[in-house]
């Protein structure tokens, strides 16, 4: 017989909250609530499995079994086409190059391809249904297991991310000029308690920069994002993203001229081109927030995001000069030497670099 224990008693007893037969024993055992939280968490129900299918393997109707209702075709970089039946072989074929969502029941299915290049990502969802505008439920747990700020328009796979709480391991600065510091800075943070302050107190020609770098992805569009305040209104800001090649220097740049308020972005031949002027307050604890997106197959720009505007850049070309830097992508934001006057002070917090920006 199966006689029940209280969870107080169960607390007196060392954690025993019943008995049960286990173990292949024909006697009811005793069962602990680390057994019971044990069996939750390996029984517990999977809402949505990720399923990446590598192209440079062929496949004709090999078998996924998945049980599920609903597939979100949510990354398709693949060069070639992918096939998939629900249930059997016989059942319609899908072209996941041509879908962004499939509808089940169905308990598995069979994908078929040829040689290729390139990996197609599925979410295989039981009882939800995503949305092929959600930049992924992968994503959005690194955004929040790895305690990165959300950025304001959420788009984009986290490739860096730093808000300076450990220092400046992750990032390197330039500090060029009398006076000039690029440091970290505990006086204002958009979140936490620390973020990068730039002075070009004492000459108007000083460079002070914060720079983050990475390898080469493979990846065509990258976007980085910055947050910055000042209470000053006579400064030159610079925003920009630089693909080295270990030849060339591919460039986006985008600059603020704060003393006018007016927004430029850097053509081909290296001129400045206005873009707009905005109204922006210079009020202290108040950071905005910028992003640039640029495409690296086509050379060109993709975006621009400036607090509540947003910009179309595409089909305006970046600017390319020979460079022998090795190769790399480098983000940089900060002060370019050019400013108006001395007497500068700009604080910058929440970097984010992504990639495969939509």
């Amino acid at each position: 017989m199966f006689e029940p224990v209280s969870m107080i008693a169960g607390g007196i007893a060392g954690g025993v909250v019943g008995y049960a037969l286990k173990d292949g024993s024909r006697t009811p055992q005793p069962v602990t609530w680390d057994e019971v939280i044990r069996r939750i968490e390996s029984t517990k129900p999977q809402l949505i499995d990720v399923i990446s299918l590598d192209a440079t393997t062929a496949r004709t109707n090999v078998v996924q079994e998945a049980v599920g209702d609903f597939i979100l075709v949510e990354h398709y970089p693949s060069s070639v086409p992918f096939y998939i039946r629900l249930n059997d072989t016989n059942s319609e074929q899908y072209d996941l190059s041509k879908l962004q969502t499939i509808s089940g029941p169905f308990v598995r299915f069979y994908i078929s391809n040829v040689v290729g290049n390139g990996e197609v990502k599925l979410y295989v969802c039981r009882g939800v249904k995503l949305t092929p505008k959600l930049f992924g439920i992968e994503e959005l747990a690194n955004r929040i297991i790895y305690d990165v700020p959300m950025s304001y328009d959420g788009k984009g796979e986290i490739i860096f991310a730093d808000g300076y709480e450990d220092g400046l391991i992750h990032s390197d600065t330039t500090a060029t000029g009398v006076g000039v510091t690029a440091a970290i800075d505990t006086t204002r943070a958009r979140n936490g308690l620390k973020s990068v302050k730039l002075d070009n107190s004492s000459t108007a020609t000083g460079i002070a920069e914060v720079h983050h770098r990475i390898p080469i992805l493979g990846a065509n569009r990258v976007g980085y994002e910055i947050s910055w305040m000042s209470t000053d209104s006579n400064f030159h800001f610079i925003h920009a993203l630089e693909y080295f090649n270990g030849t060339d220097a591919h460039v986006g740049l985008i600059g603020f001229r704060a003393s006018t308020k007016k927004l430029y972005y850097q053509d081909s031949g290296g001129s400045w081109v206005e873009l707009d002027t905005i109204t922006v307050s210079f009020t202290d604890y108040l950071f905005h927030s910028i992003k640039l997106v640029i495409d690296l197959n086509t050379d060109k720009y993709v975006k621009l995001l400036f607090d509540n505007h947003a910009y179309d850049l595409s089909g305006k070309a970046l600017y390319v000069a020979t460079d022998s830097t090795n190769a790399q992508l480098k983000a940089t934001s900060g002060f370019p030497g050019n400013n108006s006057s001395s007497g500068q002070t700009v604080f910058v917090d929440d970097a984010i670099g992504t990639k495969n920006e939509p």
